[in-house]
């Protein structure tokens, strides 16, 4: 899986992928190799001061796309694309296609949710949970 992008606000952290894994098992894989390049390169996750997190994961399918001219951002029309304002250009946009997202609670637990949900143990270990 290559990472094509990342996107920061607050606490909250956007990352496009290209090829990640299909299976649960191979997504968490990839997680635990990649969770330090994601830190050392990129920042992610970005805690606020609080220390809360929220890393989502998108497949980046086609790539960047537009959002067609009928549909504005302060309509009530709700589009399956995912659009970045912080990109200045026309072709801002992705397809709506959640990979994966991690995040941490108030009591310190990282939960993942890809198809089934996971808690990443504090010695790294990934475990089924329910929550």
């Amino acid at each position: 899986a290559t990472i094509v992008a990342v996107y920061q606000t607050e606490n909250r952290s956007t990352v496009l992928v290209r090829n990640l894994p299909f299976t649960d098992a191979g997504k968490l894989a990839w997680w635990k190799i990649n969770k330090k390049i994601l830190n050392e390169q990129y920042g992610v996750p970005m805690d606020n001061s609080k220390g809360h997190f929220h890393i989502s994961f998108w497949n980046f399918g086609d790539g960047f796309k537009e959002m067609p001219e009928h549909v504005s951002r302060w309509s009530s029309e709700t589009t399956d694309l995912l659009c970045f304002e912080e990109m200045k250009v026309k072709k801002n946009c992705i397809d709506k296609d959640m990979e994966m997202v991690i995040f941490n609670t108030m009591a310190g637990n990282i939960l993942i949710r890809s198809d089934g949900k996971y808690r990443e143990e504090k010695n790294g270990d990934i475990v089924k949970a329910k929550w």
